[in-house]
């Protein structure tokens, strides 16, 4: 009989993987329920993805959820790409519910990507979208700091973290 990982076994081992594909460009960012690969100048699935999943059961919160990274994808104008754990992902039928909303399977299982490119993010006329660039050379102003920081505590119902130490994260 096969040996059985422990969810936390698993656990380690994807984010192990995933580290381990956080180079030559690649950023890795951990979204606590998730984690997100990310690639600056490529735009290939596979530099671009999200895993380690441990996203809520409850129908609602995991559509919310999936609706947040489904945005995170929009913003750096990726196509959405998941892995998945063959055991102790959650929830555990986060297949079903990908395939659900537009995903198929790909390379195997476990794999799974948007059938569809994100439709672009329009605004309407009462917004302005400005790009900052921010860094090291050209740090983004204290006030607009603090703007965002509380537009992003407004965003996500109160978040924990002050409007201060969220100023300091955005920076």
């Amino acid at each position: 009989m096969p040996h059985r990982r422990s969810a936390d076994e698993v656990h380690y081992l994807e984010r192990h993987e995933t580290a381990a594909n956080a180079v030559g460009g690649r950023t890795l960012r951990d979204l606590g329920d998730c984690l997100f690969l990310y690639t600056e100048d490529e735009r290939e699935p596979f530099g671009n993805r999200v895993g380690a999943l441990r996203w809520p059961s409850a129908p609602a919160a995991f559509d919310a959820r999936l609706a947040e990274i489904l945005a995170l994808f929009a913003v750096h104008e990726r196509r959405p790409h998941v892995w998945t754990a063959p055991d102790h992902r959650e929830p555990s039928d986060v297949e079903a519910r990908l395939a659900a909303n537009g995903f198929t399977a790909r390379t195997g299982a476990y794999v799974m990507v948007a059938d569809r490119e994100p439709p672009a993010a329009v605004p309407g006329p009462e917004v302005t979208v400005e790009r900052w660039g921010g860094g090291p050379e050209a740090p983004l102003p204290a006030t607009l700091l603090r703007e965002v920081a509380a537009l992003k505590r407004r965003s996500f119902d109160g978040h924990p973290a002050g409007i201060e130490e969220l100023a300091a994260r955005t920076a």
